[in-house]
């Protein structure tokens, strides 16, 4: 709905879908983890990014605009917006707090969200045992592709494939096609 924000990390595989006659807009802030954690992600900065690196099928994606949270995001995204390129110290310096500040509201709207970091190294080694199967997919998109001939190149049987896949992306393979 008009105002709503969608969080997704980088370790769930998303598309947005429109339905109906309605236009959608929306406003993507991307950013390196490296920006907030620095060289050594191992350290308290990495509680900062817990709403992107916990994300399992159960994460709630959506915060509502009700909640107020969606509202002052867009302000200090515009904020950081007025210091790009961030080319002074001093911009970087602010940008980086903004964005820090973002993180701040949504790590204290998910505290309650029992994610954790075994969660997120499970679904990365996921993802990575998945690699070869996403990469031939993006190669040859305009071909038809059987799911047993994807499922063999990880060394799986059909049925295995078909039940990992939808765990790893959240969608079934053959919709992900």
């Amino acid at each position: 709905r008009a105002g709503d924000l969608a969080v997704i990390g980088s370790t769930f595989f998303h598309r947005s879908v429109v339905h109906g006659f309605s236009e959608a807009k929306g406003i993507v802030l991307c950013f390196l983890p490296k920006a907030i954690t620095g060289k050594d992600p191992s350290g308290e900065d990495l509680e900062f990014l817990m709403p992107f690196l916990a994300q399992d099928e159960a994460f709630r994606h959506l915060v509502p605009a009700g909640s107020g949270i969606p509202s002052k995001i867009l302000d200090l995204i515009k904020l950081i917006h007025a210091e790009l390129p961030a080319k002074s110290v001093r911009s970087r310096m602010n940008a980086s707090t903004y964005l820090k500040m973002i993180l701040v509201l949504l790590g204290n709207y998910y505290a309650g969200y029992h994610g954790n970091l075994r969660q997120f190294h499970n679904k990365e080694k996921n993802i990575q045992r998945l690699r070869p199967v996403l990469d031939f997919i993006d190669e040859h998109l305009a071909e038809r592709i059987a799911v047993s001939d994807v499922a063999s190149m990880v060394y799986m049987s059909k049925s295995r494939f078909i039940r990992f896949f939808k765990n790893v992306p959240g969608q079934p393979s053959v919709t992900y096609i």
